[in-house]
């Protein structure tokens, strides 16, 4: 069974510190970090990025996996991306509204 986990840091500069932290705590316990695409990221939530570059973002390990750096991520459900808005998961939430809407009104009184 897996828990979802998030971390919120605002210093970047500790990231690849807690990692480490983390994924000796997960050694000692005999857990497994996931660390497959969508399921371990980094997403960094600033109006104003200062990295105009991927070159340019540390790069962060969680043991011996890179993790990848995301514009926007799913967190329990809900789509954020990089400034904090929730355009993404409106939208998403908009079409299958909108799917299921048609359905709605189209179907037939019994």
């Amino acid at each position: 069974s897996s828990d979802p986990t998030s971390l919120l840091l605002e210093v970047q500069e500790h990231m690849q510190t807690l990692c480490h932290y983390i994924a000796d705590w997960c050694q000692k316990w005999r857990l497994i970090v996931n660390c497959n695409r969508n399921k371990t990221e980094i997403i960094i939530i600033s109006p104003n990025l200062c990295y105009k570059d991927a070159d340019d973002l540390p790069k962060v390990k969680m043991g011996c996996t890179n993790l990848e750096y995301v514009e926007k991520s799913k967190v329990l459900g809900v789509t954020i991306d990089e400034n904090f808005t929730f355009s993404h998961h409106a939208r998403a939430v908009s079409r299958v509204v909108g799917m299921h809407g048609i359905k709605f009104l189209t179907k037939q009184p019994e």
